[in-house]
């Protein structure tokens, strides 16, 4: 085996140098692109739950007042998806206190009505009623229909009930003062979870 000179050994050793620092720098590079690209998929995820978690707590706003959406379930689902993001991070005490007050607003909402009614003298009747009144005033008389929707729709549920007029009269009250408690306890709830999540983002 011929004998190689030092210079040739040296030579041989630079070239894999050469390479191995080549290769670390590929392997360097991949791992920046790597991370470049998660830090992008996270911010774009990010703002995807913010956007989506704005949207739950808008129809959580209008659940208030609308019988057929969940409230503040759906205000509770809007700060969970903050809470999924890198930009806020909630305890997990401030979690299940949230969730604690949403199941008590949702159990009182269903109460109110009830126990408005029965001291009213009222029936179903007025409670369909005021539901009834509440869906068409939103939406054919805004915003007055918001408050005198359900109170109408009320008294005229109890007279189709076959209530007379000052009974209707007294029933639908009943009924709407019921619903009214109940909107309060919604509204006041998702508001709060509005001002958290802006604070919280700015």
């Amino acid at each position: 085996m011929p004998l190689r000179s030092p210079f040739t050994i040296f030579a041989i050793c630079e070239n894999k140098s050469g390479w191995a620092r080549k290769k670390r720098l590929v392997l360097s590079d991949s791992l920046f692109t790597l991370h470049a690209q998660r830090a992008k998929y996270r911010y774009n995820m990010d703002i995807i739950w913010i956007i989506v978690g704005a949207i739950c707590l808008l129809v959580g706003l209008a659940g208030c007042f609308l019988p057929a959406l969940p409230g503040p379930p759906l205000s509770y689902v809007g700060m969970i998806l903050l809470h999924l993001t890198d930009k806020v991070q909630f305890t997990v005490t401030q979690l299940i206190v949230w969730a604690i007050l949403v199941i008590i607003v949702q159990v009182l909402d269903y109460l109110t009505p009830l126990i408005g009614t029965k001291y009213s003298g009222g029936s179903k009747w007025g409670n369909r009623g005021c539901i009834a009144g509440t869906v068409i005033g939103i939406f054919l008389f805004p915003p007055w229909g918001i408050i005198f929707g359900p109170l109408v729709g009320a008294v005229i549920g109890e007279l189709l009930g076959g209530k007379l007029t000052h009974e209707a009269l007294k029933a639908g009250l009943g009924a709407f003062v019921g619903f009214l408690l109940g909107v309060i306890l919604k509204v006041s709830l998702c508001g709060y979870f509005v001002v958290v999540f802006i604070s919280a983002l700015f």
